[in-house]
């Protein structure tokens, strides 16, 4: 878990906990010295005192964690933030990233911050977006737990990937589990297809598709159910009112918003693909990214996307 020491970045241990009620986490606290802009050589006595100074201030947040976490560690390295958090993962065999979406410097024009903009085009791992000011519930006692789970779905068996995740969290935490689907639009067609046959043949696709969808919703919703998870689907998007994705998913106001790296469109050149990225900047809900792909297929695939970019 990355921390820049900004209390907007501790937004994210409420979900460290929640997910410590699934099972038993280990967690890292991390923290990134990066070097400083326009520094004029490197000055050993005032790097060792900033150093120190973030070791005091991770294991001040430790003490926190304690009796609600199993095992916490702090660790400070070296580096530019999102390259040093991509690295540390890899290098460690990390599960899982739990960070905010923005800590000192805000967000950016992407809608969450640089560092959190990085590191969804660097990451090979899943990823826990936080959101500040959106911490999970807690009960009356105190603790803290999801109410309401979202798992957006195209349709595709990797999105499905997911639903191992959000069935376990929801079950854990005795959370409703909405299975969110979004009615692909047919703007390309009826903007060419004008007759009075050709709009009620899409109004019937349209329709058609919506029964599909609520049946194949409906179909994993009994599975889970039979599990003991509290999950119903739920789709969204009428022919003459498309839905954007995070839309459907803001009107739904979940806790938590658990997805899969990909969908139907497949693993592209990207770790994270388009759903992803879409929640990540115009969404309002944290979100879990399961990531589908191993490491080594999600570095091959930034290379690739590299070696094509322009002057390259």
């Amino acid at each position: 878990m990355p921390l820049d020491t900004s209390p907007r970045a501790e937004a994210a241990l409420g979900h460290v906990k929640a997910l410590n009620r699934v099972a038993p986490v280990s967690v890292t606290l991390l923290h990134v010295l990066e070097p400083s802009a326009g520094a004029a050589g490197w000055d050993p006595l005032a790097y060792e005192f900033e150093r120190g100074r973030a070791m005091a201030y991770l294991e001040e947040v430790a003490s926190r964690l304690e009796g609600e976490v199993e095992d916490v560690q702090v660790a400070v390295v070296d580096g530019h933030a999102a390259d040093a958090i991509a690295r540390w993962a890899v290098e460690h065999d990390i599960d899982l990233v739990v960070l905010c979406a923005h800590g000192h410097g805000g967000p950016n024009g992407a809608g969450i911050g640089s560092v959190a903009h990085k590191l969804f085009s660097l990451a090979s791992v899943s990823v826990l977006l936080a959101r500040p000011g959106a911490p999970p519930p807690a009960d009356d006692a105190g603790a803290i737990g999801y109410r309401r789970i979202v798992a957006p779905l195209d349709g595709s068996q990797r999105a499905e990937y997911a639903l191992g995740a959000a069935g376990q969290l929801a079950k854990a935490h005795g959370a409703e589990l909405l299975l969110c689907h979004v009615l692909t639009p047919v703007e390309l067609l009826s903007g060419t297809l004008r007759s009075p046959e050709a709009q009620r043949q899409l109004a019937r696709l349209m329709e058609a598709n919506r029964t599909e969808a609520e049946a194949y919703l409906a179909g994993l919703a009994g599975r889970m159910t039979t599990e003991g998870i509290k999950a119903r689907g739920v789709v969204h998007g009428q022919p003459d009112a498309p839905d954007h994705l995070h839309e459907a998913v803001a009107r739904e106001a979940p806790d938590l918003v658990v997805l899969c790296a990909h969908g139907a469109s497949g693993a592209g050149r990207l770790p994270y693909g388009r759903a992803v990225q879409t929640l990540a900047r115009f969404g309002t809900s944290p979100i879990l990214v399961v990531q589908d792909l191993e490491a080594g297929a999600v570095g091959a695939a930034v290379a690739a996307a590299s070696d094509q970019r322009p002057g390259h």
